[in-house]
């Protein structure tokens, strides 16, 4: 999982400076502006299934269990993705920004059937991750050639969401087959299994949706108050800061499906207590060597994504250490509405600490600071709540 997401990054770190310099930091920021509504509709489509398949998966014993959670995972996601598209359509009609854009909206778009198709939940849970980085790896490579030879100009903004939405699907029709070649099946499932599957997800779903909100709806807000080279900005710095932050997060998704067997106090808080020092590793790393990243991959234009990116990286830490919190001691336990509840108050907290610092100075490292500070309420109120159920 690591070799997937140092790859993946070096991949980006490749593709980017060509990307910035040939279609512009005023189209990227539009790339990124769209991206950041689509990865909304994302969390519709997912509605948390995948944080309670993994584990479901990694505790299966039969096969006629294993193929059961596979048939709900993807019945209730294709649900999901049908829902996403009946309130897309409405939003993009009524936005004009998105009704300007609407065919590359639709483009980005279809980055949703990845997430339908490619099983990551079930290779995870299966501790089977070589498939899947195998198959992620090579459909990253692919976009190598494809943008140097078809994308060259601002005009090719389309052409450079084709490519990363057409690649994406490629590879999650390739897991999909792959799971044929393993001896899965379809079975029947009954309506209750069906409500089961929703009444598990729902707490997650409410996490990752207050989380994206936060996340995706700072970049929205920046766009629509500030312009779209500051989007750039604030999306070059999220990139560099996303690096670490995607690979050091690994671990926690690694580590979940053995955990969840075995999440004695003791074993979470020594894993605990080696994500803290690894979190603050990453924010010096950040702080040294995120200056000479921002002048490689922006250039002189966008200098000012360093000082965004150091901001920034306290999320690294914050990510970390929440999510060991959260998969570790509240999910693997079963307690599923913590996790809402923590990223409620983060959201709130967050939105009302952006809304203070745009009133008195809007620019993109006043939305960081206010992203960074709810992560470390999310810590706090974790750290609370554990120490209350003594867990």
């Amino acid at each position: 999982m690591t070799a997937l997401q140092i790859a993946s990054a070096l991949i980006g770190l490749v593709i980017y400076p060509i990307v910035i310099r040939r279609l512009g930091a005023e189209a990227m920021g539009m790339y990124a502006f769209l991206v950041s509504i689509v990865v909304l509709f994302q969390v519709i489509e997912e509605y948390g299934f995948d944080m309670p398949a993994t584990k479901e998966v990694s505790l299966a014993t039969r096969q006629e269990q294993l193929d059961k959670i596979i048939r709900l995972t993807y019945l209730g996601k294709f649900i999901m993705f049908v829902v996403a598209i009946l309130v897309a359509i409405p939003v993009v009609l009524f936005i004009p920004t998105l009704r300007v854009n609407s065919a590359l909206f639709a483009v980005i778009f279809v980055q949703l059937l990845y997430s339908i198709l490619f099983p990551q939940w079930y290779y995870q849970g299966r501790k089977n991750m070589r498939t899947a980085t195998i198959i992620q790896f090579v459909l990253r490579v692919c976009q190598i050639p494809l943008v140097l030879v078809f994308v060259h100009e601002t005009k090719d903004l389309i052409i450079y969401a084709a490519i990363v939405s057409g690649t994406l699907l490629c590879g999650g029709l390739v897991g999909w087959i792959n799971l044929f070649f393993e001896g899965r099946r379809w079975i029947r499932v009954k309506a209750t299994d069906i409500r089961q599957l929703f009444k598990n997800a729902t707490p997650f779903f409410v996490t990752y949706l207050s989380g994206m909100i936060k996340d995706k709806t700072l970049t929205i807000v920046i766009g629509s108050f500030i312009g779209m080279t500051e989007v750039a900005i604030y999306d070059l710095a999220m990139k560099i800061v996303q690096i670490p932050r995607i690979i050091i997060n690994s671990i926690n998704t690694a580590l979940f499906p053995e955990i969840v067997t075995n999440s004695s106090s003791q074993r979470v808080q020594k894993v605990l207590n080696y994500e803290h020092w690894i979190g603050i590793g990453a924010i010096l790393l950040i702080v040294l060597f995120g200056y000479p990243a921002v002048w490689i991959l922006g250039g002189e234009q966008m200098l000012g994504a360093y000082w965004v990116a150091v901001i920034l990286s306290y999320t690294i830490y914050t990510y970390l250490v929440v999510g060991a919190y959260l998969q570790f001691k509240f999910v693997a336990r079963g307690y599923y509405n913590i996790i809402a509840y923590n990223q409620i108050v983060a959201m709130t907290t967050c939105f009302a600490l952006c809304a203070l610092g745009m009133w008195i100075h809007p620019c993109a490292w006043v939305v960081a600071l206010s992203l960074s500070l709810s992560g470390g309420l999310e810590i706090i109120y974790c750290r609370y709540k554990a120490k209350s159920l003594q867990l």
